[in-house]
C-alpha cells in the first residue's frame, strides 16, 4: 500500500483532472493534492506536480527501481530515474518539503548534489531520511545542513560525512521529535578534536554542546558514531515514551577511547543511559562477545526494548559498566551474565576476570565451552573466591576480604557433558550442602555472607549420562523441583 501510494499518486491525479472541467478545476486548485512525487515516474510528471504545488508542502521519494502492484492490483515493474536527475529537480523546492526520503543514494552522486548545495530544512519539514549505499571516507567532503526544523518527528542518516555542529544544532531546535537513527556517520578530525576523549572529562567534552533535550523520543538508534556526537545526544533522552533502543559504540575507533574507564567519577553520556536502560527491563542479560559485549533485556514484555553493543578491549569494558555506569541505576535491577570460551578469547586477561567476580546483582549465569564453564563452577565452589589467584590486588592485601562468588545467583546454565557430575556435585555441597539461612539479599552471619539459594539449576547433559544417586543427591541438595535434567 505504501508503495502504491507513492508511486501512482500524481497517475491518480492527473486523471481525476482530465475528467471534466469542474474537475479540473478543483484538481488544478488545489496546491496540496500535487504534493507527492516520486523518482519512479516521469520528468515531466515531476515539473507538472512542482508547478502546481504552488509553495505547498511536498512529499519527495528517491525509490529504487523495483517490482511493485498498480492502482489495478498487477504486478509491474518501475524504473527509477538516476539520483542525481531526481535531486536536481527538487533540491531548488527543499523549503517546501514536507518528508524528505532519498535511500540508498550513490556516494558520487550525494558529494556532486548535497556537497555544494547543501541541504535546507523547511519549516514543514516532518520527516526526514537520507542514506548512502557506500561508507563515508575519510576525504569525503561534508553535507552541510542549514536552517532548523522545528516540526521534525523521524530523521534517518546514514553513511554521511557531517558538521557535528550542524546535526546537534537540529536536535537541539526538533524537541519533537519521535524517532532518530542515526548510523555511520563521518564526523571531520578538526571537530573531534575539539572534544576530550569519550569517558575522561565529560564535562569538558560537553562544554560546547548546546543543550539537546527530547523528550518525545520512542526509537532511538546510534550504530557507529563519533563520541563527540553520541555523548551530546544521550545526555539528556527523554525515557518516559521511549520504546525502541539500538547503540553499538565502537570504543576502538580513533577519538573514542576509553580513558580513565577505572576511575569512580560517573560520566554524563552513554554511562547514563545504560543505567537507565537496564532499570527499564530489571532483568537484563550482558553477554560477552569476541568484539565486546551487548547488554539487552531477558523480561517478556520489557517498557523498552533494547541492544547496547559495545566494541572494543573487555578490560576496559566491563570496569567502566561496574565502576561508572552500573552504580547510576536508581531501581533495583537483575543481571545475567553469559560467559563462553569463543566470546573471552584463548587466554582472557586477568583484569576482565577481576572485574566479573566483582559484578554485584548478579542472578543469573550460562556457561558455555569447556574452559570458561570449569573456571566458573570451580570458583563458585569457594568461599574465598573473590580473593583467589590474588584477584583482590586492587582491594588491599590477600586475604582481607573474603566472600562466596556472585551471592545473589539463583539460576546456573550450563552442559553436563563438560563439567562432569563429580565436579558439580562438590561445588552444590561446598556452596549449599549445609543449611544456609535463605536472604533475599547478601549479608553478613559470623563474618561470612549468606548465600541466596537456588530457584533454578538447568543442565543439559549432551551425550553423558549421570549416575541416578548423583541425580537424586543434587535433588537433595538443591531442593525439590529445581533442578532440572534438560535431555534434548
Amino acid at each position: 500500500m505504501y508503495s502504491i501510494i507513492v508511486d501512482y499518486h500524481l497517475k491518480r491525479i492527473v486523471q481525476l483532472s482530465t475528467v471534466c472541467s469542474k474537475w479540473r478545476a478543483v484538481a488544478i486548485g488545489a496546491p496540496s493534492l500535487w504534493g507527492t512525487i516520486s523518482s519512479r515516474t516521469t520528468k515531466d510528471a515531476i515539473d507538472l506536480a512542482l508547478e502546481r504545488s504552488k509553495g505547498a508542502p511536498i512529499s519527495a521519494w528517491l525509490m529504487s527501481s523495483g517490482d511493485t502492484t498498480d492502482l489495478d492490483g498487477e504486478e509491474r515493474h518501475l524504473e527509477s530515474m538516476r539520483s542525481y536527475r531526481f535531486l536536481e529537480l527538487v533540491h531548488p523546492h527543499m523549503s517546501q518539503c514536507r518528508v524528505v526520503s532519498f535511500e540508498n543514494v550513490k556516494a558520487l552522486e550525494t558529494s556532486r548534489m548535497f556537497t555544494e548545495r547543501g541541504v535546507r530544512l523547511s519549516d514543514y519539514l516532518e520527516r526526514m531520511i537520507i542514506t548512502r549505499n557506500e561508507s563515508p571516507l575519510p576525504d569525503d567532503s561534508i553535507i552541510p545542513f542549514f536552517s532548523v526544523a522545528g516540526r521534525l518527528l523521524e530523521l534517518h542518516l546514514q553513511n554521511l560525512a557531517v558538521s557535528r555542529d550542524d546535526i546537534l544544532r537540529i536536535f537541539s531546535n526538533s524537541p519533537k521529535l519521535k524517532s532518530l537513527r542515526l548510523e555511520s556517520l563521518l564526523v571531520p578530525a578538526s571537530e573531534q578534536s575539539r572534544e576530550t576523549t569519550a569517558f575522561s572529562d565529560p564535562e569538558q567534552a560537553h562544554s560546547n554542546s548546546p543543550d539537546i533535550y527530547l523528550p518525545c523520543i520512542t526509537t532511538l538508534k546510534l550504530r557507529r558514531l563519533p563520541s563527540s556526537l553520541l555523548y551530546p545526544i544521550v545526555k539528556n533522552i527523554g525515557m518516559s515514551g521511549l520504546r525502541n533502543v539500538d547503540i553499538l559504540h565502537d570504543t576502538s575507533a580513533a577519538g573514542n577511547d576509553l580513558e580513565n574507564s577505572n576511575e569512580t567519577t560517573s560520566s554524563i553520556g552513554l554511562d547514563m543511559l545504560v543505567s537507565r536502560l537496564i532499570t527499564t527491563s530489571k532483568w537484563f542479560r550482558m553477554k560477552l562477545l569476541p568484539s565486546g559485549l551487548s547488554i539487552k533485556p531477558l523480561t517478556s514484555k520489557p517498557a523498552c526494548i533494547y541492544v547496547v553493543e559495545l566494541i572494543g578491549s573487555q578490560s576496559r569494558l566491563l570496569p567502566w559498566l561496574r565502576l561508572r555506569s552500573f552504580p547510576q541505576a536508581t531501581d533495583a535491577y537483575r543481571l545475567e551474565l553469559s560467559l563462553a570460551d569463543d566470546s573471552m578469547g584463548e587466554a582472557p586477561e586477568q583484569a576482565v576476570i577481576y572485574n566479573l567476580v566483582r559484578f554485584q546483582k548478579v542472578r543469573s549465569v550460562v556457561l558455555r565451552g569447556r574452559r570458561e564453564s570449569w573456571r566458573w563452577i570451580w570458583m563458585l565452589s569457594l568461599p574465598d573466591a573473590v580473593t583467589a589467584d590474588g584477584l583482590d590486588a586492587e582491594d588491599g592485601p590477600a586475604g582481607t576480604k573474603k566472600s562466596w562468588l556472585w551471592p545473589q545467583l539463583k539460576y546456573l546454565n550450563f552442559f553436563g557433558d563438560i563439567v562432569d557430575e563429580f565436579t558439580t556435585l562438590s561445588m552444590l555441597s561446598a556452596r549449599y550442602g549445609t543449611q544456609r539461612k535463605k536472604s533475599e539479599g547478601t549479608g553478613e552471619s559470623g563474618g561470612e555472607v549468606v548465600l541466596d539459594r537456588l530457584v533454578s539449576l538447568e543442565v543439559h547433559p549432551g551425550s553423558r549420562e549421570w549416575r541416578p544417586e548423583v541425580l537424586d543427591r543434587i535433588r537433595e541438595i538443591v531442593g525439590p523441583g529445581i533442578f532440572r535434567w534438560q535431555k534434548s
